[in-house]
């Protein structure tokens, strides 16, 4: 059913690139003119991510983790998130790695869902501090109606849940799906027992409220190099707008739907279509594709290693 679903968002994402080619191409032509500076600061941002990812792992872990494989492990997961259902590549890596220095099936799981439900909370956090911060700001955020919001969180919530009915589904193909929601939910509840450690909990809420903000910041950028002269902060709603969308869908890593998703997002903000394509690319060059190789070959060398 998932497969399914997949190729079927994969056609639909396929269509809509045909139909849009030339845009698309007017797109890529757009990029010789990018400004070299900026692109190397949504290169800097764009490392950083897997920074942010191995300092959020290594909190919601109840045992210290060695930093360096840790930091590796997130790199080669990077690669196994485009190749299965998005997150699900991440969660098994992680899960893999953590069996290996020396956790339990239970708690290896708990470590993996309590980041990934952080992850997911980051989202809406970083959304209603923008709606407190600017109580009107969602008539002012350009592209972002007012229904967006809640059509956003409703997406973060389902994407929270089957995020979490997957890794159960993953680990006990054989139990009734109840059960593995409940044990999910167990899990869970265990792993937010590092919470009690107000350094683990700054790590993990830190490294997961400072993911969306570096991919903003890598969109913004990749923006600015072309002429986009959009606010930090309208970017950030943006991406969380797209993101949390795009997340609820079965495709591995979001390919093809987070790229319309955010095409259309910048286009609803006034940005012509041609140059919101071009930064799409830009972004989506530097976030995936350029390290998607290198990030292959890693988890191969990390498999035969035995670190995961």
């Amino acid at each position: 059913m998932g497969l399914a679903a997949a190729g079927l968002t994969f056609l639909a994402v396929a269509a809509i690139g045909f139909g849009n080619r030339g845009t698309l191409g007017r797109g890529f032509a757009r990029l010789g003119t990018a400004d070299p500076r900026w692109l190397a600061v949504a290169a800097v941002a764009g490392g950083l991510l897997w920074l942010t990812g191995t300092i959020s792992q290594a909190g919601a872990a109840r045992v210290r983790l060695p930093f360096v494989p840790l930091c590796a492990v997130q790199v080669a997961s990077s690669f196994a998130d485009h190749v299965m259902p998005s997150g699900c590549g991440t969660m098994a890596v992680n899960g893999r790695f953590l069996r290996r220095q020396g956790l339990s099936r239970s708690a290896a799981a708990s470590a993996v869902l309590v980041r990934t439900f952080v992850g997911w909370a980051g989202h809406v956090v970083l959304l209603f501090a923008i709606v407190v911060w600017r109580p009107n700001g969602m008539g002012r955020v350009p592209g972002v109606p007012w229904w967006a919001w809640p059509v956003g969180l409703a997406g973060l919530v389902g994407a929270g849940v089957g995020t979490a009915r997957l890794a159960r589904k993953a680990e006990a193909p054989g139990r009734l799906p109840l059960r593995r929601l409940w044990e999910a939910a167990r899990d869970l509840r265990e792993g937010f027992t590092v919470m009690r450690d107000w350094r683990r909990a700054a790590a993990l809420w830190g490294g997961s409220l400072t993911g969306p903000v570096l991919h903003s910041v890598v969109l913004y950028a990749v923006a600015r190099s072309i002429g986009v002269q959009l606010a930090l902060v309208h970017v950030l709603v943006l991406y969380l707008a797209a993101a949390a969308v795009t997340g609820i869908l079965p495709a591995p890593g979001a390919v093809g739907a987070l790229d319309v998703a955010l095409i259309a997002a910048l286009v609803a903000a006034g940005v012509p279509g041609s140059t919101a394509a071009g930064a799409t690319i830009a972004y989506r060059m530097i976030t995936v594709w350029l390290p998607l190789l290198p990030a292959g070959a890693l988890l191969v060398v990390l498999i035969r290693r035995r670190v995961v």
